[in-house]
């Protein structure tokens, strides 16, 4: 259409130029979820906390995370809130990898755009204490000998 657009009246006011004709209008975005996560926020929380029990107990059980951790910080770092003491992951990073990415495939954590690789590397430490490196994390894959643990693990979540 080389002419402009009518106004109410149904006159044309302004002639566009071809610069004007050839700029794409612009899409309306939806808002941007700004929910800011201290934590993995699971979505049982608040009504099947013997769940996270459960995972924190097989998560020792098979070495993933260390014998120590305590079940209420264990619990502190699924809340979605702030929490003091992070989780030392014993497991290796592909571990950390699968656990994070089947709480993700399974819907067993809130929504978060791709931050959740972020929040989970805030959430575990290894064992020296250095938190791990997201970008590096969310790259890797299943572990080949210990993934039906973790798959066992987190079995009972759903």
């Amino acid at each position: 259409n080389y002419f402009g657009e009518p106004n109410e009246f149904g006159f044309i006011t302004e002639i566009p130029t071809q610069d004007e004709q050839a700029k794409p209008k612009p899409k309306t975005r939806t808002p941007k979820d700004t929910t800011l996560y201290h934590s993995i926020p699971y979505i049982h929380f608040a009504t099947d906390p013997d769940n996270l029990t459960y995972l924190c107990d097989c998560l020792k059980k098979h070495g993933f995370i260390c014998l120590d951790t305590r079940t209420v910080d264990f619990k502190k770092i699924f809340s979605g809130k702030k929490f003091d003491k992070p989780v030392v992951w014993t497991g290796n990073r592909s571990e950390l990898y699968y656990f994070v990415n089947l709480m993700v495939k399974y819907e067993l954590i809130k929504p978060m755009r791709q931050r959740h690789w972020e929040v989970a590397c805030n959430c575990f430490v290894d064992d020296m204490g250095a938190s791990y490196d997201f970008e590096k994390i969310r790259l890797l894959k299943r572990p080949k000998t210990t993934g039906d643990l973790l798959d066992n693990c987190i079995s009972h979540l759903q």
